[in-house]
């Protein structure tokens, strides 16, 4: 029997589009339960140790558009997915310390994890 990640269940049973009203994402109430719901499972499945599901978990703070924007915990969540081995996790943890966004600007650093992968 093969078993799924946790996140490859949310992307089959969790649909939370965000429908864009002016200038900022209007989500609905039962659209944004389930976008807390999968926040919570990939939380839980990042904690297990899938690097993965840490970087689709950053992405979903540093997005703003399914949560508050939160780009202190985006970094911490690329960063934990860099540290597992996600290039794109690196990549875009390199991208905030080359643009100085939730941390000291250090380019050295951002090239360094730029180039990971």
């Amino acid at each position: 029997m093969t078993l799924l990640r946790p996140s490859i269940l949310l992307t089959l049973a969790v649909a939370a589009p965000a429908v864009w009203c002016g200038a900022c994402p209007c989500i609905s109430a039962p659209d944004r339960q389930k976008a807390v719901s999968e926040a919570a499972w990939l939380s839980k499945s990042c904690e297990l140790g899938y690097a993965a599901d840490c970087n689709e978990l950053s992405m979903l703070y540093a997005g703003g558009r399914k949560l508050p924007r939160d780009e202190a915990r985006a970094a911490e969540l690329y960063r934990k997915a860099c540290d597992r081995g996600h290039t794109d996790g690196c990549f875009k943890l390199g991208g905030l310390y080359e643009q100085g966004r939730a941390m000291a600007k250090d380019e050295a650093r951002a090239a360094e994890l730029s180039s990971t992968g």
